[in-house]
């Protein structure tokens, strides 16, 4: 979970976004949200409010945050009066809220649900943080912050790290996969990205110590340190330094190309690859065929059985083979070759 300081907000969820609306907006000074169609593009069919409010708003109340469940059927929703309340996002109905009567006695700077819809965590402006479990709206742990919130982002895979910068931040968002951290400071123009280090280092999963203090980060700067004149007085730089990277950044170090990241991820799995794709057996020529199917001589044609053809068998097809010869036409045959013709009753 990471703190930060973030005004009015909108939140999406893919999970049934083919099914029902799947973003829900909280707009500055209004106690309704209304929820959004990403497949059609337009203005969902509910406007997420308090029953008790469904006909008048009082003054100085309105909605501050709101955060949609991983499986994308519920809303949570904060007000400037320290309410929480949750939707279902299918029909839009009230499914209760948390606390008595309100969660926190200023108004609800940020609210979050892990992944398994087991806590919703809420920050209010008094400067407590509240973990809450999801289905019986009961109170599970509060702990209180040196300053005020003015919003939180919840990393649903983890809450694994704490630190801390020079110029407190105002906007804090996750990359979709996961590598990167990016983050907006105070009287900054720039966009600062935060590498993600369980991708190259092993991280400890254990839960940080109550005593623990957190390291200070320092944000980079434009102006290289090695560039500055120290003998005189602080010189400001105004101007932005191209930052030419080089081919490798350092022995130890992997440089990666700019290529897709499904063309060289699979690059460490080509052995496993290669044993996969290796044929269990070679291929096998099939048995060719004879050309013409040999048959017995006589009146009524008779196929040959096929035999087994070996390496030494002559590959010159007999004629003779193929002539159709009775009985009486072979004795005619010999009997020319003799010149002696006996001729029997029977014949």
């Amino acid at each position: 979970m990471i703190v930060s300081k973030r005004s009015m907000c909108y939140i999406a969820e893919v999970a049934h976004q083919s099914d029902w609306d799947s973003i829900v907006a909280c707009h500055q000074g209004y106690i309704t949200c209304t929820t959004w169609n990403y497949q059609k593009t337009s203005m969902g069919a509910h406007k997420l409010r308090p029953e008790e409010f469904s006909k008048h708003k009082p003054i100085d109340m309105y909605a501050t945050a709101v955060d949609i469940t991983s499986c994308g059927n519920f809303a949570v929703i904060g007000l400037s009066t320290g309410q929480v309340d949750v939707y279902n996002m299918q029909s839009g109905i009230h499914r209760g809220r948390y606390g008595k009567e309100r969660a926190h006695e200023g108004a609800i700077r940020g609210v979050a649900v892990d992944g398994l819809n087991q806590l919703v965590i809420t920050a209010g402006s008094e400067g407590l943080i509240k973990f809450w479990k999801f289905k019986t709206k009961d109170l599970v742990y509060s702990t209180e912050l040196s300053s005020s919130p003015s919003g939180i982002l919840l990393h649903r895979d983890s809450l694994i790290d704490c630190f801390l910068v020079d110029s407190a931040a105002v906007s804090l968002t996750m990359s979709p996969t996961g590598d990167f951290l990016a983050s907006t400071h105070v009287d900054d123009l720039g966009i600062y990205l935060w590498s993600n280090r369980s991708l190259y280092s092993l991280v400890s999963l254990r839960p940080l110590p109550a005593d623990y203090e957190p390291s200070v980060e320092t944000l980079p700067s434009t102006c290289p340190v090695q560039d500055v004149d120290v003998t005189g007085a602080e010189e400001t730089c105004d101007e932005m330094i191209e930052y030419v990277s080089p081919e490798q950044l350092g022995e130890q170090l992997v440089t990666l190309s700019s290529l897709p990241e499904s063309r060289w991820k699979n690059l460490l799995s080509l052995d496993v690859i290669k044993k996969k794709n290796k044929p269990k057996e070679p291929p096998k020529v099939p048995k060719s065929a004879p050309f013409f199917i040999p048959t017995l001589p006589g009146l009524i044609p008779r196929y040959i059985a096929p035999e087994e053809e070996n390496d030494t068998q002559s590959k010159v097809v007999n004629l003779g083979v193929l002539a159709q010869k009775s009985d009486f036409y072979i004795h005619l045959e010999e009997a020319l070759s003799t010149n002696e013709c006996i001729f029997s009753e029977g014949d």
